[in-house]
């Protein structure tokens, strides 16, 4: 472990894998702060660029306590590893391309929610900011992704957004689990939900675009669905193969992982709940339609913006939803007809699918299979 001279205000901690493209802006976003003290830990899972040699060299600059961890891969675990290395009363998690302008932002967020968690003395606090998207297409998109990160709601809190936090709240919960190489955030935001409450933050954090850029907007966001809905259904050790192929890989900076891209996720998904029980399939199906039946304002509120509106009538639309419809769609009968509707809708995605799937599948693991090996 290393310490601090002094006690910081407040511990930044940075999972990262080949980062070198944006940690010298992150550097200038971190040096740019005034009014606080901060301990910054980056815990590498392995970098094979140039990240390493840049947070020595960073090191030796910054005004700030700036420790390296060289962790293994998954970022829950490179996460729970960075936390002993400050004794720092409130921690702040950071993914390595977020950026400012302010350089106030982090004094007075850290202000605001030491104001905001004195008055949770019952349960805990953790804070989140809402996002900005630096892009250059699809403009409306990335609206919408920004104002959906600011309405704090289940299901709309990431990690991308940053995680602010005490240290004894984030102990008592547990840190991140690290049985899970990815949707750590997930469910990690969902323990929050069951403990305590999320807090928006002020300020708008900037984060970047490159991978909705680099693998397309929609297929990210359907790869996303595909792993929230299995995620949510009780069953996510179905994507075994696809979450070991994410670690090796490099976690969330590998987006041309094989492994991790949509038609792989279905092929991987429609092989396991085969070998499951009548009961095991059952429950299975019906803790996906129970997981829509939660996320299903998402639905009018997407296409509130695809209509037109703007983030207060979105907001607006959202209020609707919840007042008229979010009790009913919680009812058992309507949970089993979503859950038939999406078995229906699945096989019928599968058994039309290009037949090229399969192989792409069996390519990938074997794949990975050979390099593990």
């Amino acid at each position: 472990m290393i310490s601090s001279r002094l006690i910081a205000d407040l511990q930044v901690i940075i999972p990262l894998y080949n980062e070198q493209t944006v940690l010298p802006f992150f550097f200038k976003a971190l040096e740019s702060q005034v009014d606080l003290s901060l301990d910054i830990v980056f815990s590498d899972a392995g970098s094979t660029d140039r990240s390493s040699q840049l947070i020595t060299d960073y090191q030796q600059q910054s005004k700030h306590s700036v420790f390296y961890v060289d962790c293994e891969r998954g970022r829950a675990r490179q996460m729970n590893r960075a936390v002993s290395n400050s004794s720092a009363a409130v921690l702040l998690f950071l993914h390595a391309d977020s950026l400012w302008q302010d350089s106030q932002f982090l004094s007075r967020a850290l202000q605001f929610y030491a104001r905001q968690a004195a008055q949770h003395d019952s349960c805990c606090c953790v804070g989140h900011f809402p996002l900005q998207f630096t892009h250059t297409s699809c403009a409306w998109i990335y609206r919408y992704l920004s104002a959906k990160s600011s309405l704090n709601r289940r299901g709309t809190i990431y990690g991308d957004q940053g995680m602010m936090i005490q240290r004894s709240d984030w102990l008592q919960l547990g840190g991140f689990d690290e049985s899970l190489p990815i949707l750590e955030d997930v469910e990690f935001a969902d323990r929050v939900w069951n403990q305590g409450d999320w807090l928006l933050l002020p300020g708008v954090l900037h984060t970047s675009s490159r991978r909705y850029e680099t693998e397309g907007m929609w297929r990210r966001q359907f790869r996303n669905a595909l792993l929230l809905l299995v995620y949510g259904s009780g069953q996510f050790d179905l994507l075994n193969p696809v979450m070991a192929g994410y670690v090796e890989c490099g976690g969330d900076s590998a987006d041309d992982c094989p492994l991790t891209s949509s038609p792989s996720i279905l092929c991987c998904f429609s092989q396991k709940p085969a070998r499951l029980s009548l009961v095991q399939y059952f429950r299975f199906w019906y803790g996906f339609g129970l997981t829509v039946s939660h996320c299903f304002w998402l639905v009018p509120y997407v296409l509130s913006w695809c209509l037109g509106a703007d983030e207060t009538s979105a907001r607006r639309v959202v209020n609707g939803y919840d007042r008229w419809l979010s009790v009913p769609l919680c009812s058992t009968a309507v949970r089993l007809i979503l859950s038939l509707g999406c078995w229906s809708l699945f096989c019928l995605i599968y058994l039309c699918r290009p037949a090229c799937w399969s192989w792409h599948f069996l390519r990938a693991t074997t794949s990975e299979h050979k390099r593990r090996t």
